[in-house]
């Protein structure tokens, strides 16, 4: 699907919907518009998958300078490394 079909599709039908089901079950973290609209473009349309362990992801991070790595988020789609450039 097209970017310009994709995104008004998910920005104003889906992202209303799964945000209010994820308030009324409790699981709506504090994840600003953009980060929900990237993780509901993961979901619809990725164009490469490839699966990667925590450890890897993280080593990634030290890598580049980062420090204080941790795990933001965790779900059936996948995770979310964070970490504070040095």
């Amino acid at each position: 699907m097209p970017l310009w079909i994709l995104v008004p599709f998910l920005m104003f039908l889906v992202l209303p919907l799964t945000y209010s089901i994820k308030k009324l079950n409790g699981k709506n973290k504090k994840l600003t518009w953009r980060e929900e609209m990237i993780d509901l473009m993961d979901q619809f349309c990725p164009q490469y998958r490839h699966e990667v362990k925590h450890s890897q992801a993280q080593s990634w991070l030290r890598e580049l300078g980062y420090e204080n790595i941790s795990n933001s988020t965790e779900n059936n789609y996948g995770f979310t490394v964070i970490g504070d450039k040095a």
